[in-house]
């Protein structure tokens, strides 16, 4: 029998738009919602660097990288869509 599996991967920012550090223990609480919701989350600790504009203002970023490798998260995600 074929399994389908789907890789995820969740950029969260590390700094705010002003340039404040998004606080730790938001990061922290990022990964245990990710692995409640779909029961593990690994992720890496280097920092990934970006470039996004938006209304003519050009924003850098640095993000932490949050894979996410599921078999079942497309019925999972199909559900939660149709019952919201």
């Amino acid at each position: 029998m074929s399994t389908k599996w789907r890789r995820f991967e969740v950029m969260l920012p590390r700094q705010f738009n002003d340039g404040r550090q998004v606080p730790p223990e938001w990061l922290s609480l990022a990964v245990l919602e990710i692995g409640d919701q779909f029961g593990s989350v690994s992720y890496e600790t280097q920092v990934i660097e970006g470039r996004w504009q938006q209304a003519g203002v050009v924003y850098r970023d640095t993000l932490a990288r949050k894979p996410r490798l599921d078999e079942g998260v497309q019925e999972s995600l199909e559900s939660e869509t149709r019952t919201a």
